[in-house]
């Protein structure tokens, strides 16, 4: 709404329309066609573009005279489908206007839905986010990945925490609790089983003795993205293991490749 100098004094004050048009005044209140100090964060702490006069929303941009976003949401065609944070809907739905924010954003938020700590509606959601931000990397550096899974109360909503890195056949217990260990409300870990190993065969693509262990220890859900491309889980209640419905990055050396998205789809790749 503010800003001040150095000295603390009124440099500048802000004003905003609902959708981010923004009023420069003077600390003796004329407007200004543009900031007099060259200040560029605008509308909800986002990137104000003077030239263009878009703000950056970090994933695309909007246009505040019309608003609207200009561009596609980047995960809206994910898995070849169209993925949102509370539910899945048809292509139909593209015709809304507000599809960003499953046609309802008097209520829901529209997260970039690219890094950990964004909130998704389920566990399995969180889960599929993580294995398509970070399986491509595990692929790439030949290591396995492992997060946490946990429930965000402040949010209500699910999600992981920043992935720790182990080796290209295990992650220690040194490495899993290298961040702290696990968050409140921890209910089921993910981890990925890097690159492919032709002395695994078809290992790679299922729990491990080791991981099946950890899961009975932790007594709660765990997810395995495999270098073919699925997402496997192994659920507490039932102590049953099903594939998820998504497709994530998958290693071209697979010979049970089930897919053909290439490693650096993962935005983890470097």
């Amino acid at each position: 709404m503010a800003l001040s100098n150095q000295s603390g004094q009124l440099a500048e004050r802000y004003g905003y329309t609902p959708y981010g048009k923004r009023r420069v005044v003077s600390p003796g209140g004329a407007t200004l066609a543009a900031s007099a100090v060259g200040n560029q964060v605008g509308f909800t702490g986002r990137y104000h573009d003077a030239e263009t006069g878009l703000t950056y929303f970090r994933a695309r941009y909007m246009d505040v005279e019309l608003g609207r976003f200009v561009s596609r949401d980047p995960i809206a065609f994910r898995d070849f489908g169209v993925r949102r944070l509370h539910r899945f809907q048809p292509i139909g739905f593209l015709s809304n206007l507000y599809f960003y924010a499953s046609g309802n954003p008097a209520l829901f938020l529209d997260p970039p839905g690219l890094a950990p700590g964004d909130p998704f509606g389920s566990k399995d959601e969180a889960a599929t986010d993580w294995a398509f931000y970070y399986n491509g990397a595990s692929i790439t550096e030949n290591r396995e990945y492992g997060s946490y899974l946990y429930f965000d109360e402040g949010n209500s909503s699910w999600t992981y925490t920043p992935a720790v890195t182990g080796a290209a056949d295990s992650i220690t217990a040194d490495q899993w609790n290298s961040q702290g260990g696990p968050p409140p409300n921890t209910e089921g870990r993910i981890h990925s089983h890097a690159a492919y190993d032709p002395a695994l065969g078809e290992g790679n693509e299922i729990f491990s003795g080791d991981d099946l262990q950890l899961a009975a220890e932790d007594n709660a859900d765990h997810y395995l993205a495999t270098p073919e491309g699925t997402l496997q889980k192994l659920d507490n209640k039932t102590q049953g293991i099903r594939q998820l419905p998504t497709s994530i990055p998958s290693d071209p050396g697979d010979p049970n490749r089930t897919n053909n998205i290439p490693p650096d789809r993962g935005v983890e790749c470097r």
